[in-house]
C-alpha cells in the first residue's frame, strides 16, 4: 500500500513539473512574439520603430500617447511648413492649436445642419453648370474641385469663386504641381544633402517658389487690413476673423507663450493643407461618372461623353423634386453667386 502511494505521488509531481514546463514555454512565446512584433528600421537619417499587432498599437496609442506627439524632422515639416500650423506642431502649442481650432469649427457650423446647406448650394450649382453644357464634352475635375475650395473658402474667408476664376484655377494648378513636386523629392527626407545639388534635380527650390506663390495667394484672401476687429463682438464671420480677434484678445491680456498668431494662423488654414481638396474631388469625379453610366454596360464612362437628356433623365431619378432654388442664409450675395 505504501509503495503504491509513494508511486502516484511521484506521478503527481512529475504531471505538476509538466504542467510548469509547459507554462514556461507559453510564456516566452508569448514574449518571443511581443519582441518580434515590435521592430526598430534605420531609414536614412531616422530611426522608426514599427508595431505590428491591433494590441500593441492600441497600447500605444491610449497608454503612450503622448511620446507619439512629436514631429519628424524631415524637410517638410523643417523647411516647408517651418513648425507652424497643426500638423507641423507637437506638444503644448499643437494642443492649443487643436482644442481652439475644433471649438472654433463647431462654432461656424462643421458638423451641423449650416455645413449641409453650404453643401447643398454648391451642390445646386454644380448640377446647373452640368445643364448649361447642352450635351457638350465636359471635363468636369476642375468644376468639382471648385466647388470643394468654395466650401472649405466660405468657413474660412466668406469667399466664394466662379469656376472660370482665373486666380482660383491657377491656385489648383499649383495644388496639383505641389504634390508632384513632393514626389520628386522624397529622398531629400532621407538624405537631406540632396537639396544641394546643382540644377535643382529634385525640384526643391522649384517647390519652395510655388509654395510661396501660394501663400502669397492665401494672405490676399484673408484681406488682412480691411477686416475691423473688435476684442468684445462675440458675433463671428469666419475663421479668420475669430482667430485675428483672439490673437488680438490675447495680446491685451499680455499672454507670451502662445500658439496663436499670423504665421500660425496662415499654416493652419484648411487651404493652405490641400490634401482634402486633391483626396475629395477624385473621389467625387469618379461617384458622379459611376452614377451617369449606362444601364445596359457594365463599363463606366466619363461625364464628358454623356448628353443632357441622360443627365437629365439619371436627376429625375435620384431627385424627386426640382433642383434647389434657394440659397444658404446668414452669407452675402457674394459668397453665394458671383
Amino acid at each position: 500500500m505504501r509503495s503504491r502511494r509513494r508511486e502516484k505521488k511521484k506521478k503527481k509531481k512529475k504531471k505538476k513539473k509538466k504542467k510548469k514546463k509547459k507554462k514556461k514555454k507559453k510564456k516566452k512565446k508569448k514574449k518571443r512574439g511581443r519582441r518580434r512584433r515590435r521592430r526598430s528600421i534605420q531609414m536614412g537619417p531616422f530611426r522608426c520603430v514599427m508595431l505590428d499587432g491591433y494590441d500593441l498599437i492600441s497600447e500605444a496609442l491610449y497608454k503612450h500617447h503622448e511620446s507619439l506627439l512629436g514631429r519628424p524632422n524631415n524637410f517638410v515639416h523643417k523647411d516647408i511648413f517651418q513648425y507652424r500650423g497643426v500638423t507641423s506642431l507637437n506638444g503644448n502649442k499643437w494642443k492649443e492649436q487643436r482644442t481652439f481650432l475644433l471649438s472654433l469649427l463647431r462654432l461656424l457650423g462643421v458638423g451641423r445642419n449650416i455645413m449641409a446647406e453650404r453643401i447643398m448650394g454648391e451642390d445646386d450649382y454644380l448640377l446647373t453648370t452640368i445643364d448649361a453644357a447642352q450635351g457638350e464634352p465636359l471635363d468636369i475635375s476642375n468644376l468639382v474641385m471648385v466647388c470643394v475650395t468654395n466650401v472649405i473658402c466660405g468657413v474660412a474667408f466668406t469667399k466664394r469663386f466662379d469656376q472660370e476664376d482665373k486666380t482660383i484655377l491657377y491656385w489648383l494648378a499649383s495644388i496639383k504641381r505641389t504634390f508632384e513636386l513632393l514626389r520628386s523629392s522624397a529622398a531629400i527626407n532621407f538624405f537631406p544633402i540632396l537639396k544641394y545639388a546643382p540644377g535643382d534635380m529634385f525640384y526643391y527650390n522649384e517647390l519652395h517658389s510655388v509654395l510661396k506663390n501660394m501663400r502669397e495667394t492665401v494672405w490676399g484672401w484673408f484681406d488682412r487690413d480691411n477686416r475691423k476687429i473688435n476684442v468684445s463682438d462675440q458675433a463671428f464671420e469666419d475663421l479668420v476673423q475669430t482667430f485675428l480677434t483672439e490673437i488680438e484678445r490675447r495680446k491685451e491680456e499680455h499672454v507670451v507663450n502662445t500658439s496663436l498668431d499670423e504665421a500660425n494662423l496662415l499654416s493652419s488654414m484648411p487651404a493652405q493643407r490641400p490634401l482634402p481638396i486633391l483626396s475629395y474631388s477624385p473621389c467625387s469625379t469618379w461617384s458622379i461618372s459611376r452614377v451617369f453610366r449606362r444601364g445596359s454596360t457594365r463599363k463606366w464612362k466619363m461625364l464628358s461623353a454623356l448628353t443632357t437628356l441622360q443627365i437629365c433623365q439619371t436627376r429625375t431619378n435620384f431627385h424627386s423634386s426640382p433642383p434647389l432654388s434657394w440659397k444658404p442664409s446668414g452669407f452675402p450675395e457674394s459668397f453665394l453667386w458671383v
